[in-house]
């Protein structure tokens, strides 16, 4: 460190240079002292910006982790998920038929017992549900063959006992023949005949009867055509599938109409439900032969609409196109999730999104499970609530939107 100098020894010249010295080291240290705070300054803004970046990173880190253990959740974790509600059932059904046989053969064994303890039917037997009163009834009468009683009397009758048994008759095809005569006039030889009623399919075979069969089966009852096909030749009826295929196809295109007026009604309600779900489709004119992913592309009125109607619209893709075709010049509120192909309607301003409460639940579920998110928890238990509300309200048929939505807004 640089000596100072004794002040009483310096003359009068020399004091003033010194005195200029320290005002030239002065202004050099607040030049410094401003570079410095400029540096300090900048730092702060480089390291707000680092901020900046590091936080969708790390939220990106994050969603990342939670991705990773959805994955090994679903690898690893418990494969009850695997199997849905309907395949659950077969099991149900499986236990339940082995129970009946065991049942049947322990009443076998104890037949022979005269023990009446032993003939009282289980406790936790189920009670015989009564056959519905709609069904067609064919009475079948049980008498004695002779009224005439042994010592010589006649029987008289005091009464009855009814058993009910539950019969089917299998589906049976008939052949309508239909016989238009002929009529002649004999004197200017004009010829009447009657006319053939409309039918789906003209000059085909197929009754209107036979094809709403061959729908049902195949849509409701998730039966292929080819089983179909077997079904029918077990009754003496062989039906190509390429016919059935052409049955289809021709059905598709006479009801077409009613697909236009359902969607003409349902365009026509202030609030739509809509959703999209994938499905496997296989191209006839498709070389690859591979399975490719259609989508079913769902618009339905609310719960509590009168008009419960819902249409389906097949395309090939899940582009955000085909909502915008559907949705074409319709105004109103769109109750979906949070897929991206229905933000064009929404960000054209007639349509006013709303948000799908099962969808939001499932990330707060997935976030419980996968971390066990105390936040997610807290919000899975006012969901649970909202949906006891939800529940409450569809007890009252009679009730109005105005009577819900004051419900809603007192209880949630």
């Amino acid at each position: 460190m640089k000596m100072l100098p004794d002040l009483s020894q310096l003359t009068h010249e020399q004091l003033l240079e010194f005195t200029r010295q320290l005002a030239l080291q002065h202004q050099q240290l607040a030049e410094d002292k401003q570079q410095l705070d400029a540096k300090v300054q900048h730092l702060e803004v480089s390291n707000k910006q680092l901020d900046a970046q590091v936080q969708p990173l790390s939220i990106l880190n994050q969603k990342y982790e939670h991705e990773l253990a959805l994955f090994k959740q679903h690898k690893f974790g418990s494969k009850n998920e695997h199997l849905t509600a309907k395949q659950i059932h077969l099991w149900d059904e499986a236990v339940e038929e082995d129970i009946a046989a065991v049942d049947l053969e322990l009443e076998r064994l104890n037949a022979d017992k005269t023990n009446a303890a032993a003939q009282k039917a289980p406790a936790n037997k189920p009670k015989r549900r009564l056959l519905p009163d709609h069904l067609y009834t064919i009475r079948i009468e049980h008498e004695p063959v002779s009224t005439q009683c042994a010592c010589g009397c006649t029987l008289r009758r005091i009464g009855e006992d009814i058993s009910e048994k539950l019969n089917f008759r299998p589906a049976q095809f008939y052949k309508e023949q239909h016989i238009r005569g002929k009529w002649v006039c004999d004197q200017c030889d004009t010829l009447t005949q009657q006319a053939m009623p409309a039918y789906v399919i003209e000059k085909g075979i197929a009754s209107p009867e036979l094809l709403s069969h061959v729908l049902v089966s195949k849509y409701a009852d998730h039966l292929p055509l080819y089983r179909q096909r077997q079904i029918f030749l077990r009754a003496g009826v062989d039906l190509s599938r390429s016919t059935l295929s052409d049955w289809i196809g021709r059905c598709g295109v006479e009801l077409e109409r009613l697909t236009d007026a359902l969607r003409k009604v349902i365009l026509q309600q202030a609030v739509i439900h809509a959703d999209e779900t994938p499905v496997t489709i296989m191209r006839m004119d498709d070389k690859d032969k591979k399975p490719k992913k259609g989508y079913v592309w769902a618009y339905a009125t609310t719960q509590y609409n009168p008009i419960q109607a819902v249409i389906y619209d097949f395309q090939d893709s899940r582009s955000g196109e085909h909502a915008e075709a559907f949705l074409k010049d319709w105004q109103g509120h769109l109750v979906c999730d949070d897929y991206s192909g229905y933000k064009a309607r929404f960000r054209s301003g007639q349509v006013i999104e709303v948000g799908c409460m099962a969808h939001a639940r499932r990330k707060f579920h997935e976030l419980h499970v996968t971390k066990k998110s105390q936040v997610a928890e807290q919000a899975l238990v006012l969901i649970q609530k909202l949906y006891a509300i939800e529940a409450e309200l569809r007890k009252k048929t009679d009730g109005t939107a105005q009577h819900r939505r004051e419900y809603r807004q007192q209880h949630s």
